[in-house]
């Protein structure tokens, strides 16, 4: 999480959307407060962010953050975690085909709702509130827009915490599947609203 006091936004670091690249290009910028280091500190969602408004004194802010097509980021954590490097960690999935994997999430056993589900990283699960401004990463180029608007046309996201290319598998005829499991997050994802590339601060 990212916080500008200056001109009252706050970037809620959603994951496998661009995160790392995105704190550190803000981070370059003066006065932005960084909460990092923890992964869970790192990456606060909206309901555990609004209960911190008070201590972070950022209440009246404008919450901004990145989500991801929730199939595609499936996806992208199958290949994250099934890197040979993170062989002897708890979080290796490499010992699992694809289907096995989604099958965990889906019923429950690996427990990562929060890390694939979007509009649960969005949503305030009390008050039904959401993140006030959230881009799609299929197009991220409008939110790099937005950003050189707020913090000048040299502002650039550098592309930083890559995956490393994998063997194509054709993954998409689980995509059905996974929808019908978790189709809340799928039709919140197609009904958000255009992406802003201005604000008024």
């Amino acid at each position: 999480m990212m916080i500008d006091y200056e001109r009252k936004l706050v970037f809620l670091s959603n994951r496998k959307v661009a995160s790392t690249s995105m704190e550190r290009a803000l981070g370059q910028i003066k006065g932005m407060a960084r909460m990092n280091g923890n992964p869970v500190l790192k990456h606060v969602d909206f309901t555990r962010y609004k209960r911190m408004e008070q201590p972070l004194r950022t209440r009246g802010f404008t919450t901004i953050t990145v989500v991801r097509e929730p199939f595609n980021k499936a996806v992208s954590w199958y290949k994250f975690r099934a890197r040979p490097e993170l062989k002897g960690d708890p979080r290796y999935v490499g010992h699992l085909d694809f289907e096995t994997f989604l099958n965990n999430f889906i019923s429950g056993k690996s427990g990562w709702a929060m890390e694939f589900l979007d509009n649960l990283f969005c949503i305030d699960n009390r008050s039904g509130e959401s993140v006030d401004i959230i881009h799609k990463y299929e197009n991220l180029g409008a939110f790099e827009t937005l950003l050189r608007n707020i913090y000048g046309e040299d502002f650039t996201l550098p592309h930083l915490n890559v995956s490393a290319a994998v063997a194509e598998t054709d993954y998409s005829t689980h995509r059905a599947g996974y929808e019908a499991a978790f189709p809340e997050a799928f039709e919140w994802y197609r009904a958000l609203p255009e992406a802003a590339v201005k604000i008024n601060i």
